[in-house]
């Protein structure tokens, strides 16, 4: 892992010999430094050990500068106070003195109170983060070309141009009549057919009323047009799935799983013990996954599901595991933020050295390194990351990575079967509907020559008893 090179910074932002000169009370100090496994502040190697991070760079060029020497011991959280007013993982080895320092800590209220806090290194919040929402043909898509209004108004005509067809074919004509019938075919199928730009065989009747025909048959070309024009668009371009945007339409997307990189953090603690309605109801919906990696994982392959996890946390653990282009974000990271706070050090109550190292943060805040090692950091680990990618080539996380890669930069999409397959049922349904009015025709036929058949043996019959 390659970290931020110290030579290539102007040394006037960087804690040096003029804190030496106005009194360095930290040269020739050990300290014991606790913190914790999280990305970015901290990236452990196979063996557990320390060996990159912002933190890492943070204390390994300090002590050089200043002149002070440390060891880092890990911890899977910051911690929480209990009922007995001890404190957890983290700050707890601080308030026992096991350690000197708590590397990173939000700066809340109830840890001011008991430890001696610097300033702030950098702002934090937790964020989620999804899978790129798919397309998909929406099985409505025989309807949506038009809006329930323009449904309305072109029903409306439908039956006007039918009812009028039909009153000016029957006119004269005597209910039960053959050619009654004939005509009440004529006049719903002709106006349908119009519609669907399908050829009309039409009576000499029907043909004296040529201009309201060629006025509904104009009416129709619109409209028709217009409809498999909106069709076709939603077929060829299907629009993006649903997908929440920020928490409030998370909150209201029951239906979605809520996967949580669970850690002893701060927002974790504050999340359990908040009193907002929507932040106690998308608590209620969190699953735990100890896992960080799982968790995004999990989102990454799982419809409807995010991970919520520390904003920086999330970018970090994708550069690392879902990166296989440098300049392609293969998940979409909501930019709503939940419990922003300021993050800073921890000291035991009463510490000498608080004031120094908070001189030390807030040079190292106003130059801009933080952000700077920050975005040094996600750079080495898209590079790690997609190294380890292209050597498991085999991996489902890579083959669903190319295959997003691929589609995404494709300037021509071909119809997939996924996007037809609302037309083959809605054709198989007419079939289906077809077939059964073409077996009800051939009963009825079968009805009326039987019936034929016994009236002919009964007069038949009939006039031979007559004969004899």
């Amino acid at each position: 892992m390659q970290i931020f090179d110290v030579a290539n910074v102007n040394p006037r932002i960087i804690p040096g010999r003029s804190f030496l000169d106005s009194g360095n009370i930290l040269s020739g100090k050990h300290f014991k430094i606790t913190c914790v496994n999280a990305l970015p502040v901290s990236i452990l190697n196979q063996d557990g050990h320390l060996c990159g991070g912002m933190l890492h760079w943070f204390y390994k060029h300090t002590s050089q500068n200043l002149n002070f020497t440390y060891t880092i011991k890990i911890l899977p959280g910051s911690g929480q106070k209990l009922a007995n007013g001890t404190w957890t993982l983290m700050l707890g080895d601080v308030q026992n003195g096991k350690a000197d320092i708590g590397c990173v800590s939000a700066l809340l209220t109830d840890r001011y109170k008991e430890f001696d806090m610097t300033s702030y290194l950098y702002e934090l919040s937790g964020e989620f983060l999804m899978a790129l929402p798919d397309t998909s043909v929406n099985p409505k898509v025989l309807l949506t070309p038009f809006n329930p209004d323009v449904w309305i108004v072109f029903l409306v005509s439908l039956c006007i141009a039918t009812s009028l067809l039909f009153f000016i074919l029957a006119r004269n004509l005597k209910v039960g009549d053959r050619k009654y019938f004939a005509s009440l075919y004529i006049a719903v199928s002709s106006p349908i057919a119009m519609f669907a730009q399908q050829s009309v065989t039409l009576t000499r009747r029907a043909r004296k009323f040529l201009p309201l025909l060629g006025l509904w048959l104009f009416y129709s070309l619109i409209m028709s047009t217009a409809y498999k024009s909106k069709m076709f668009i939603s077929i060829a371009f299907p629009r993006l799935e649903e997908f929440p945007k920020n928490l409030l339409q998370l909150a209201k997307m029951p239906d979605w799983k809520i996967s949580y990189g669970y850690w002893p953090s701060a927002m974790f603690y504050e999340w359990k013990a908040s009193t907002n309605p929507l932040e106690k109801s998308l608590f209620d919906r969190l699953v735990m996954e100890p896992d960080r990696t799982k968790c995004i994982l999990e989102a990454f392959f799982s419809p409807k599901t995010v991970c919520i996890e520390y904003g920086i946390t999330l970018i970090s653990l994708a550069a690392k595991n879902l990166s296989l282009r440098a300049n392609f974000d293969s998940v979409l990271i909501s930019k709503s933020r939940i419990f922003q706070m300021w993050v800073g050090t921890a000291f035991p109550k009463g510490s000498l050295y608080r004031d120094k190292f908070s001189e030390v943060v807030s040079k190292y805040r106003e130059s801009g390194l933080v952000w700077k090692t920050i975005g040094d950091v996600y750079n080495n680990l898209r590079v790690t990351g997609r190294e380890w990618l292209l050597q498991s080539k085999c991996s489902d996380v890579y083959q669903k990575l190319d295959k997003i890669f691929i589609n995404l930069n494709q300037p021509f999409q071909s119809l997939r079967l996924q996007n037809l397959t609302v037309f083959f049922i809605f054709h198989l349904i007419c079939c289906m509907v077809s077939l059964a009015c073409f077996l009800i025709e051939i009963c009825l036929k079968i009805s009326r020559t039987s019936r034929r058949f016994r009236e002919v043996v009964t007069e038949t019959t009939s006039e031979h008893t007559g004969s004899a």
